[in-house]
């Protein structure tokens, strides 16, 4: 090199080092940087290059060693990062939330050490991580459900003491693969589905599985919540074995049917168990007593099967909210309906059993596309006539559906009273008629009086 000469920088390849050269320094110590577009060389010079880790971890100490609070992202994309086992001389146990969250330049994989506990919430959330190793035979047994939030991971490994929460597909962006280790204390695979390891609860049902049936084993008792999470399954058979389908089961689910093969003995269907899901026809099992919010709303329900000796006690908050059923007959069992239970359905036919209860019938005024109410002939109180609800002897008019398609509703003469909902937010009838021979009532613009006008019987004024 010539004296009072610019020289070029040392081109050096630093891609597999794990480091990069950040610049070039006078001293061994990194302290006068040396401008090679300014410095001019006036004399025999040393230059020493100052290496920096191509990513670098914030620690915080923790009472039995250190965790990782952030990933300081490097200046250029790197493919891989492991997470050290050990710093300072003590175990590295705890990957804090929002570690790696939103960082840029994130690694395309990262390698869990043996030594991690657990994974905070938002860890790897809305990265560009596409892979992401966990031994089997480490250490980690808490996950966050939030961990991998928005990120494009499509495995992860379920180590030996993990506990698996579904929940974790419903965050990512696409749908992932949970592999689980033959030495799982709690887990095993059949067929690529994964159970408890006695067999008696289906936990997860992957979503790349492609398969069109699938029949869950026989001694299986619980579907758990998540389990076929936005999956493409359309058939789907159970044994007796089966009783309860968690919350949240089959929600967004491909789903159509949902079928027994031999006695059915289901007793609970979970809050959103068949939410946004695909079913078109589910059987009821007499062991049932209640059906819990939004168990199928937003469903492509279109039938639904009672069984005999049905033991069906409740109907909760909009549990068949803005299905696609057109009728459904209820069993006589039921004593309480929520009165949004069936909102927004298209229901337009209702059967009654015959040992229905006042509470049920009246709750029947809320369904909004209502055109007829049939009751078993053996009802000891209510008949129906015309598809209108009446007492037993027809001196009552208890309930005209919304939806009946007539702009006038004429009082027979045997009607000697009218229930206090019969015409409820009624769509089309718009005007009351009685005959001047009617032996007690008599009417006036739409309000309807006794024959002498001194008692007001019932008044619907938004007829008018």
């Amino acid at each position: 090199v010539k004296r009072l000469s610019y020289i070029s920088e040392p081109t050096i390849n630093q891609s597999d080092s794990g480091y990069y050269i950040e610049g070039w320094y006078l001293e061994k110590e990194c302290l006068t940087k040396w401008e090679f577009t300014e410095g001019k060389v006036k004399m025999d010079t040393n230059l020493y290059a100052k290496w920096v880790p191509l990513f670098a971890f914030i620690y915080n100490h923790v009472y039995e060693g250190y965790e990782i609070i952030m990933y300081r992202s490097p200046h250029y994309p790197i493919d891989e990062v492991t997470i050290p086992e050990t710093y300072l001389g003590k175990p590295v146990l705890h990957l804090w939330n929002g570690a790696f969250q939103g960082k840029f330049n994130v690694p395309r994989k990262i390698n869990l050490s043996k030594n991690l506990e657990t994974i905070g919430e938002l860890a790897f959330a809305h990265s560009s991580i596409e892979e992401i190793y966990i031994p089997f035979d480490g250490n980690l047994f808490q996950v966050h459900r939030n961990t991998f939030w928005g990120a494009n991971i499509k495995e992860i490994n379920i180590p030996n003491q993990l506990e698996l929460d579904p929940r974790m597909n419903e965050d990512l962006s696409f749908n992932i693969q949970f592999n689980i280790s033959e030495n799982h204390s709690l887990y095993t695979e059949v067929d690529d589905v994964i159970y408890t390891k006695d067999l008696e609860t289906l936990v997860y049902y992957p979503s790349l599985k492609l398969d069109e049936t699938y029949t869950i084993l026989d001694g299986t008792q619980t579907i758990g919540s998540y389990a076929f999470f936005e999956t493409k399954v359309e058939s789907v058979f159970y044994s007796s074995s089966l009783v309860t389908v968690m919350d949240s089961a089959f929600e967004f689910s491909k789903i159509e049917n949902f079928t027994p093969l031999e006695e059915n003995n289901i007793e609970t269907l979970g809050y959103k168990a068949f939410y946004f899901s695909s079913l078109k026809h589910i059987d009821i099992s007499k062991h049932m007593y209640s059906i819990e919010s939004e168990t199928f709303a937003f469903s492509s329900l279109v039938t639904i099967h009672f069984e005999e000796d049905s033991q069906l006690e409740m109907i909760h908050l909009h549990a068949f909210y803005n299905t696609k059923m057109h009728e459904i007959h209820l069993p006589s069992s039921l004593i309480h309906i929520n009165p949004e239970a069936f909102t927004r359905t298209t229901i337009k036919s209702v059967f009654i059993g015959e040992g229905m209860r006042t509470q049920v019938i009246d709750s029947l005024r809320h369904f909004y596309h209502l055109e007829e109410i049939i009751i078993d002939q053996s009802h000891a109180y209510y008949m129906s006539k015309e598809g209108f609800v009446y007492s037993k002897d027809e001196s009552e008019l208890i309930l005209v559906p919304r939806n009946v398609n007539q702009a006038s509703f004429h009082i027979e003469d045997d009607v000697l009273d009218i229930g206090p909902f019969a015409f409820y937010q009624h769509r089309n009838i718009k005007g009351l008629t009685i005959s001047p021979e009617h032996p007690t009532l008599s009417i006036k613009d739409n309000v309807v009086f006794s024959k002498d006008q001194t008692v007001l019987v019932h008044y619907s004024g938004f007829l008018n």
